[in-house]
This record gives structure tokens, sequence and C-alpha cells, in this order.
């Protein structure tokens, strides 16, 4: 999950992409920038400290601090959750995408004090 979602920022910010307007690019990346924190949450809850990727890389990392880690993707959710839409007009996508509305800065706030 980590590497396709730094995989999507890599590609959203270095290819030409005539298909896409600029906020739909900005919604795409918000995205994965969500779906990476999510990952990172998650993995930080159950490991503790773990290798902290943010661009794609092939070569393994030393583990950081869990504290750190949320702390930066706290940053990186403050960053970008204004590119997110607060809802979608398909019903079928709605709480299945990410969105502006979910509270996941005070939710990693509160694990790392």
């Amino acid at each position: 999950m980590v590497q396709n979602a730094n995989i999507i920022c890599y590609q959203i910010d270095n290819k030409d992409m005539p298909f896409l307007s600029e906020e739909q690019k900005k919604a795409y990346k918000a995205e994965a920038i969500f779906l990476r924190s999510l990952a990172y949450f998650f993995m930080v809850r159950l490991y503790g400290d773990v290798p902290y990727y943010t661009d794609v890389n092939t070569d393994p990392l030393p583990r950081t601090n869990m504290v750190t880690v949320l702390k930066n993707v706290s940053a990186d959710l403050d960053a970008s959750y204004k590119d997110l839409p607060w809802t979608y007009d398909d019903p079928s996508v709605v709480a299945v995408k990410a969105m502006r509305g979910v509270p996941w800065r005070s939710i990693c706030m509160s694990i790392c004090g």
C-alpha cells in the first residue's frame, strides 16, 4: 500500500496527464497520501517503529520511531486534506474513498501525545 501510494504521488508529479485536471490530480494525490497514512497508522499500532517511506524507494530503510512516523503522517495529512472532497456524488464510493471529514489527524495525535 505504501509503495503504491508513493508511486501514484510520483507519477502525478512527474508525468504529463492531459486527461486529468489540476483539481483531479490534487484529489488523487491527496487520496494516495491518505491511504499511505492509514497504512502507517495501522503499522505503528501493530509493530511500533517501522521503516518510513515517502518516496519511491527500493533500498531498505531502518526503522523510524513510531511517534516520529505519526507526527509525519499528521503533517502529510494537514498539507493535503483540503484537496479531498467533502463527499462524492456517487453513493457507491461514499465511505469507500478518502474524504475530507475523516478525523485522522486527531486520531494520530491522540496516540503519540
